[in-house]
């Protein structure tokens, strides 16, 4: 799947009703193309999400990491 806001949102849509069944929610936040590791080395796109819980943070990360797979991080924000 092409990385686009746009795709990113119906990969969340996928398992949308597998996380309210957890009571958990999950809201893509932006697509950074450019992400620079320490110290300012260049390594590729990474996706922010916002979850309200923590527990489920690494299926959400993995969900979209296979659906994604040229993605450096998914990263959970506040």
């Amino acid at each position: 799947m092409k990385l686009t806001a746009s795709n990113v949102e119906l990969s969340l849509q996928e398992i949308k009703s597998y996380l309210g069944d957890n009571g958990v929610t999950a809201e893509f936040v932006d697509i950074d193309y450019n992400y620079l590791s320490n110290p300012r080395e260049l390594m590729g796109p990474v996706i922010t999400y916002r979850s309200n819980k923590r527990d489920m943070n690494f299926f959400i990360e993995q969900h979209l990491e296979d659906n994604f797979p040229g993605v450096i991080k998914v990263i959970p924000v506040s």
